[in-house]
């Protein structure tokens, strides 16, 4: 495949004529076309700026842009992860099947194409990965597949290089960071408010008890009822990460056991918690995010200052400003004053100061601070 492509071969403009060529492309003629799979693969300002433009001038193609996007994406990440060929036919019945909505369906000849552009193994593993995974939705009472002949569905997708915030049906905010495409039911027609997401982008959850908000992304579904939050789930990425900025959020994987709700298997999360889900082994593991914010008002830190206080009585302060859990002893250190003032200082700069005055440690295990040290003489 060539490099630095461009449609127009001159740069710094934006080639109207070209792209009234892919104003008629499906989303097989997408993948096969070598400025699109550049475009994919090592985005630039240049062809950030093309696409961007394109789509603006011809949003009914923006299915199937979004469409081969995901296929392209999912055909490198194929190529460095090694999945079991399968039958062409069989591959072939699984795109038609699974490919929902498709407002413009890839034409059968397209497989003879692909099948010239990349070999069988990298289509196999491709499809296998995209249609066929066990992991693409959680069977639960709450989360079910819709048909897309019932439904209508919704795109949003952000072509910049700058974060872009959206405002979604139940008045929720989102911040797509770049790259990032959201996926969902127009209006949250349905029993829950559920979309899917590619990329990384922050939620801030209208709260509404009766109609549970859900992002799916990979393998990894995050349920709120109102709370902010944040998804890191590209498709290179190895890791899938959700961060809690405020309220409570429950974490879980898709459940092979249709038998069994996978909520049931997953991670409550409070403020300034996160969780990170190592796909290649399938497992989730807690701690707390890299710059623990406060969670009350500004005017109460201001007043974080101690006379001769006991060491239980600065923690337990500090429990409620962050919403962290902390455990310690309270009768090892109920003996150890302090006269501090601490402000800007951040939650763990916070705990050096207070661990260096008693002579105590602290470490984080599964997003709980534990502290450990010794009677105060």
């Amino acid at each position: 495949m060539s490099t630095n492509l461009h449609p127009s071969g001159l740069e710094g403009q934006i080639p109207v004529d070209m792209q009234k060529k892919y104003a008629t492309f499906l989303t097989d003629d997408f993948i096969l076309d070598d400025y699109f799979v550049q475009w994919v693969n090592t985005p630039d300002l240049h062809s950030n700026l093309f696409w961007k433009d394109f789509l603006e001038r011809y949003p009914e193609q923006q299915d199937n842009v979004l469409q081969a996007r995901t296929i392209v994406q999912n055909l490198a990440v194929a190529s460095k992860n090694g999945v079991p060929s399968q039958d062409k036919t069989e591959i072939w019945e699984g795109i038609v099947s699974q490919l929902t909505p498709a407002p413009r369906r890839i034409r059968h000849n397209a497989w003879f194409r692909l099948a010239a552009a990349a070999s069988i193994v990298l289509i196999s593993a491709l499809v296998y990965q995209v249609f066929m995974s066990p992991h693409t939705l959680p069977d639960s009472s709450e989360i079910q597949k819709t048909s897309a002949t019932n439904l209508t569905f919704e795109t949003l997708a952000n072509y910049d290089n700058t974060p872009k915030e959206y405002q979604l049906p139940d008045l929720s905010k989102v911040i797509l960071q770049p790259g990032g495409i959201i996926r969902f039911v127009r209006n949250f027609d349905g029993p829950v408010r559920e979309l899917t997401l590619s990329g990384e982008a922050f939620f801030d959850v209208t709260k509404n008890p009766e109609k549970p908000f859900i992002v799916k992304a990979n393998q990894l579904v995050t349920k709120v009822l109102g709370t902010s939050f944040s998804v890191k789930a590209r498709e290179e990425s190895l890791n899938i990460t959700v961060e809690v900025k405020t309220g409570k959020v429950t974490v879980f994987t898709a459940n092979k056991d249709n038998a069994q709700d996978p909520e049931t298997k997953g991670m409550i999360l409070r403020p300034n918690q996160k969780v990170e889900y190592i796909k290649s082994e399938e497992k989730m593991t807690r701690s707390l995010v890299r710059d623990p914010e406060p969670q009350i008002i500004p005017e109460t830190l201001e007043v974080f200052e101690f006379h001769e206080a006991p060491v239980p009585t600065i923690l337990e302060a500090m429990k409620k400003i962050y919403q962290i859990e902390i455990l310690y002893d309270k009768e090892v250190l109920a003996g150890c004053l302090l006269n501090t003032s601490l402000t800007n200082e951040t939650l763990f700069q916070k705990l050096d100061v207070i661990c260096e005055a008693i002579n105590a440690t602290y470490k984080v295990v599964d997003g709980e601070i534990i502290i450990n040290g010794k009677k105060c003489s």
